[in-house]
C-alpha cells in the first residue's frame, strides 16, 4: 500500500520536470516540492483517521454522492476524470521517451507503443497488478537514484565546486525564497499547491483500499518520508549537474544523464525505472478513473446499466485513448499541465471533501454554490487576472471555500444528514462483490 501510495502520488514526470526546476531554481522549487511529503503526512496523521465511515465506499464520487446528494457525485465523477487525463498523458509522453530511447523509435510511434501498454495491463491486470507494478517501481527507482548520484559524484574533477555552488549561487540563497517578487510569490503558491491534500480520486481510493484506519494512517506516513528522501536524492543529482557543469540545457537533463553517466547496463537500469515509474502512475489513474466512469457516471444515467469488467475495461481504453490524444498535441512544460489539469479537480471538489472529512456538513445547495464558484474563478482567472501572472488554482478553491461557508451560514442551510452518519452503511459483501467486478 506504501508502494502505490508512493507511485501514484510521485509520476513518472517527477524525474523530469524535477530536476529541470531544481537545477535552474534551486532552493525555492526544493522547498515547494518538499510540500508533497507534508501532504502525505497530512493525508495520514489527520485525514485518514476521520475516514473510517468512508471505508466501504468505492469511489471519491460515491462519498461525495452520500454526503452531497447524487448531483455533486455526478460532477465529482466528471471533474475527477478530467483531472486525471493530463496526468496520465504526461506519463505517456514519459514512457514515449523512454521506449524511444531505449529502443531507437519515433516519438508518435513510441507514444502508442506507450498507450497500448498502459491501456491492455490495466484493464487486464485490475488493481492487484496495478499494485505489483508500483512495488517493483519503488524497489528500481529507490536503488537507481543512489547509484546515479554516486557515479556524477566520483566523475567531479574538484568536489569543493559542490559547496561553492551552495554558498555562491542566488539560486541557493535564502533571500530568493523570502524576496518579494513575483517568482518567489509564484513558487510560495506552487508550495501551497503541493501541501494540500488534493484527494484526487486515485490517492482517494488507496485510503479506502486500507483494510482499516490504521493501515491507512502507516502507509501514508511511510511514504511520506520515502518521498522526502527521494526528493533530496533528485535535489542532490540536480546540484551535482550544475556543480559539473552550469550551462546544460534544463530540459535535456535526463537525456544528458542518460548519455554521460549511465553507462551500459545502468542506463538499461535507469529506463526500464523511469518507464515503471510512469507506468504505475498511469495505470493506478486509469482504474480508478474506470471505477469513477463505470459506478459514477454511467450508473446513475442508466440505472438499469450492469456494471461488469467488460464496462470497466472499456471504459479504460476510452481515458487512455484521450489521454494518448492530448500526449501527442501537448509540447509545454510538464509542470504547467499538472497545474491545468488540477484546476479541473482541486477548486471544484478538493474543497467540500475537505471539509466533510474534517467533519464540515451542509446541504447540496450549498457544496453546488462553491463547486460552481470555483469552477467561474478558473474559467475566468486567465482572461481577467493572467496579467499578475498567478495561477487560477488556489483562488479557485478559496472561492469554493467562501462561497461554502457564506451559503452555509448566511443561507441557514441546515446540516444534511446522510447514509453514512445515520449508520446505514453500505453491505460488505455488497461492497466487495463491486470491488471484484469493477
Amino acid at each position: 500500500l506504501t508502494a502505490t501510495i508512493l507511485a501514484t502520488r510521485v509520476g513518472g514526470g517527477f524525474l523530469f520536470y524535477g530536476l529541470e526546476n531544481m537545477y535552474t531554481n534551486g532552493l525555492r522549487f526544493a522547498l515547494a516540492t518538499s510540500g508533497v511529503s507534508l501532504s502525505l503526512l497530512l493525508m495520514g496523521q489527520v485525514l485518514a483517521m476521520r475516514m473510517e465511515k468512508f471505508l466501504n465506499n468505492l469511489s471519491v464520487a460515491e462519498v461525495m454522492g452520500d454526503i452531497y446528494g447524487p448531483i455533486v457525485g455526478f460532477i465529482t465523477a466528471v471533474s475527477g476524470t478530467l483531472g486525471v487525463i493530463g496526468v496520465l498523458a504526461i506519463q505517456f509522453q514519459i514512457m514515449s521517451k523512454m521506449l524511444a530511447t531505449m529502443l531507437d523509435l519515433e516519438e508518435t510511434s513510441a507514444t502508442k507503443a506507450a498507450a497500448v501498454i498502459v491501456i491492455v495491463y490495466s484493464a487486464f491486470g485490475g488493481v492487484r497488478a496495478v499494485t505489483l507494478t508500483d512495488v517493483f517501481q519503488l524497489l528500481v527507482f529507490s536503488a537507481l537514484l543512489p547509484s546515479l548520484g554516486l557515479v556524477i559524484w566520483n566523475s567531479l574533477e574538484d568536489t569543493g565546486e559542490v559547496i561553492r555552488v551552495v554558498t555562491e549561487e542566488p539560486i541557493f540563497s535564502l533571500k530568493a525564497i523570502f524576496s518579494w517578487d513575483d517568482e518567489s510569490l509564484y513558487y510560495w503558491i506552487l508550495t501551497l499547491f503541493y501541501i494540500i491534500p488534493g484527494m484526487r480520486p486515485p490517492i482517494f481510493q488507496r485510503i479506502i483500499m486500507a483494510k482499516d484506519i490504521k493501515q491507512a494512517k502507516e502507509a501514508f506516513t511511510y511514504a511520506a518520508a520515502l518521498n522526502f528522501l527521494m526528493k533530496i536524492m533528485v535535489a542532490w543529482v540536480a546540484l551535482l549537474l550544475l556543480a559539473t557543469n552550469s550551462n546544460l540545457v534544463p530540459d535535456k537533463l535526463v537525456d544528458h544523464l542518460l548519455i554521460t553517466y549511465a553507462y551500459p547496463g545502468l542506463r538499461g537500469m535507469l529506463v526500464v525505472g523511469i518507464i515503471a515509474l510512469a507506468m504505475s502512475t498511469a495505470d493506478s489513474i486509469l482504474n480508478a478513473c474506470s471505477v469513477l466512469i463505470v459506478n459514477d457516471l454511467l450508473k446513475p444515467i442508466f440505472p438499469s446499466f450492469e456494471v461488469s469488467v467488460l464496462a470497466a475495461r472499456i471504459c479504460a481504453a476510452v481515458v487512455g485513448v484521450l489521454a494518448f490524444l492530448l500526449a501527442l498535441s501537448f509540447k509545454g512544460n510538464i509542470l504547467g499541465l499538472i497545474l491545468r489539469s488540477s484546476n479541473f479537480y482541486m477548486p471544484i471538489v478538493t474543497v467540500p471533501l475537505l471539509m466533510a472529512i474534517l467533519g464540515f456538513r451542509s446541504t447540496p445547495r450549498a457544496a453546488l454554490l462553491g463547486m460552481i464558484a470555483g469552477f467561474l474563478v478558473v474559467a475566468s482567472w486567465k482572461l481577467l487576472f493572467s496579467h499578475l501572472g498567478i495561477q487560477s488554482l488556489i483562488p479557485g478553491m478559496l472561492a469554493n471555500l467562501t462561497c461554502l461557508l457564506s451559503a452555509h451560514y448566511l443561507l441557514g442551510e441546515k446540516e444534511r444528514v446522510t447514509a453514512l452518519e445515520k449508520g446505514k452503511k453500505k453491505s460488505t459483501t455488497d461492497t466487495k462483490t463491486k470491488q471484484v467486478s469493477t
